[in-house]
């Protein structure tokens, strides 16, 4: 009797250590599944009763524990939030993320502790950050795969970071056309850069001038040189096409601007070859005269006497 008596007893108290040993979530990772079988056979052996219930129930909360795959939360940095309300029975969410970052974290963090969690095949500890990079122009897809302690259910949670297209530079752009093919320039590669007074009759010009120009400086014009090369090749076009000293004295102006160099040079030698300017014959004080008292007398002035004499 004292025998049966003992093994009832022995028997509860293994039942009540597996189902403590089952619930404790700090513990290091175990065979969770085989503990909470062991603990339920265990349990079954007991005559019906309060204790046995109340063993049920805590075996119960254990396999909650274990199967659970659940997140409790989904967080992103820098100011970035879920488009959608977070809730842990849904798995798809989107959030739009500035043109600015190229990198960004986000935290994961589980219901249960003793889940398992894989951020893009990388293990995760709950409530930690991973960080996402580099974040490509457009869509970037982050996969989190929740694992349940018993490894009998996974959730994977999809969240797709809509990263707004960065601003193209347009010096850059410019550069780059100068750098492989200064033919494919157009007038709105010149003007996106913020330089003004361009003539589309001019964009041949445009290209050759800021190509060699750029050769001189050995790295990229900014909006300042661009500006110059602009100014040079339009007022000595205009020269070109008046042979006026104004227009002439104004290329000359344009043109000894520009940091010496292959373009200066070429410029300069091309405002030498424009004839100089002719100036107007002198008048004949007394053809003025007379052709004013040939055709209307009432024309003539005092000045036209007096410059006669």
């Amino acid at each position: 009797m004292k025998n049966k008596k003992f093994s009832k007893l022995a028997l509860i108290l293994l039942s009540t250590a597996f189902v403590l040993m089952v619930t404790n979530e700090t513990m290091a990772a175990n065979p969770y599944r085989e503990k909470v079988t062991n603990a339920e056979t265990a349990v079954n052996k007991l005559s019906a009763g309060s204790l046995k219930t109340l063993m049920q129930s805590k075996i119960a909360e254990s396999e909650a524990k274990i199967t659970n795959a659940n997140l409790a939360s989904l967080t992103i940095s820098d100011g970035v939030s879920l488009n959608e309300a977070f809730n842990k029975n849904t798995l798809n969410y989107t959030a739009n993320v500035p043109s600015s970052l190229s990198a960004i974290d986000i935290t994961p963090t589980n219901e249960q502790n003793i889940a398992t969690i894989k951020v893009n095949g990388t293990t995760v500890s709950s409530g930690s950050t991973y960080t996402v990079s580099p974040l490509a122009d457009g869509i970037n897809t982050v996969n989190i795969v929740v694992t349940s302690a018993d490894e009998s259910v996974t959730k994977t949670y999809v969240l797709t970071l809509n990263k707004a297209a960065t601003s193209a530079d347009p010096l850059a752009t410019l550069d780059n056309k100068l750098t492989t093919d200064k033919s494919t320039v157009a007038l709105s590669d010149i003007t996106d850069t913020g330089a003004t007074g361009t003539n589309t009759a001019n964009l041949t010009e445009y290209q050759d001038n800021l190509h060699s120009y750029r050769n001189d400086k050995g790295s990229a014009l900014d909006l300042s040189e661009v500006q110059k090369v602009i100014d040079a090749v339009n007022t000595v076009k205009q020269a070109e096409t008046s042979g006026s000293a104004s227009d002439i004295s104004a290329a000359q102006t344009a043109v000894n601007a520009l940091t010496d160099g292959a373009t200066k040079d070429a410029l300069n030698a091309r405002i030498t070859t424009i004839p100089a300017p002719i100036d107007p014959p002198a008048v004949n004080p007394l053809a003025v005269l007379d052709g004013k008292l040939t055709t209307d007398k009432s024309t003539v002035v005092v000045g036209d006497i007096t410059g006669t004499l």
